[in-house]
């Protein structure tokens, strides 16, 4: 059964085999062939290259990789002084090992500093201590920090459109430019703007308009016709007609009320 990260906790599911150790490898080369449980490493030192399915995954400091139980893969040591943690565990929904991934997967490129506190912690209690339940709620806890990580590496990924879209809300909206300002395909960038924002950049867009335009059209000194041209229309009728689609009354209505 394949349940992302994200989607664990619409689940009930139990925890089993937790362990985590502290690896400094004096190997250049190991070769996978069918592993026995999930698990996660974080790298702290060196470089390392996962090699699967004619794939590669980078392995740096910073980046998590999560490796899914029964996977065949091989881990190339190419630094000196390499240095990572590896978090093992088995997960199942009824009675089923769930994987995150059907294949090795980074998870990102830059883990933060609460991920490297849990995972002290939970070192701690794998060498020092019995307590299965506390091993459960600091692995749960690693679970969160992940899922955070992993969203704000996304909302990092399109920033800069974000950005750019505020910036420039009254030229034309041209989601080719904003992917290549984000190093992502049309594709990529549009799914990825969507599920961040839950809108379109378009609809971003507009409801950006919209708030400067409830803003302008509360100031006096400023004309409805001004107030188009600023927002980047050349016909006010058009921007009445867009301003009444979004806010359901005229901007005329709309400057009035509460006055």
């Amino acid at each position: 059964m394949i349940t992302p990260l994200d989607k664990l906790s619409e689940h009930e599911f139990s925890l089993s085999g937790i362990n985590l150790i502290r690896q400094k490898p004096i190997y250049h080369y190991l070769n996978v062939k069918n592993r026995r449980c999930n698990g996660f490493l974080f790298c702290t030192k060196g470089e390392c290259v996962y090699e699967f399915d004619n794939k590669k995954i980078a392995f740096a400091p910073g980046a998590v990789i999560y490796l899914p139980y029964g996977s065949k893969h091989c881990l190339k040591v190419v630094s000196e002084h390499v240095e990572f943690f590896r978090v093992d565990f088995t997960i199942k929904i009824k009675g089923e090992i769930v994987l995150f991934s059907n294949r090795p997967t980074k998870i990102t490129d830059a883990f933060s500093k609460d991920c490297l506190e849990i995972l002290d912690q939970l070192e701690n209690l794998c060498l020092y201590s019995n307590d299965n339940v506390l091993k459960m709620q600091k692995l749960l806890s690693l679970f969160d920090c992940l899922r955070n990580n992993s969203q704000a590496n996304k909302k990092g990924k399109i920033y800069s459109a974000s950005v750019y879209i505020s910036e420039h809300f009254a030229e034309p909206l041209d989601c080719n430019h904003l992917a290549k300002l984000c190093f992502l395909s049309t594709s990529q960038f549009y799914n990825l703007f969507n599920k961040q924002f839950n809108m379109t950049p378009l609809q971003y867009r507009d409801n950006l308009i919209i708030k400067k335009a409830k803003v302008l059209l509360k100031l006096e000194e400023i004309t409805i016709s001004e107030i188009s041209e600023i927002l980047g229309f050349t016909d006010v009728a058009y921007f009445s007609r867009f301003f009444k689609k979004h806010v359901g009354i005229s901007p005329s209505i709309y400057a009035k009320k509460d006055k």
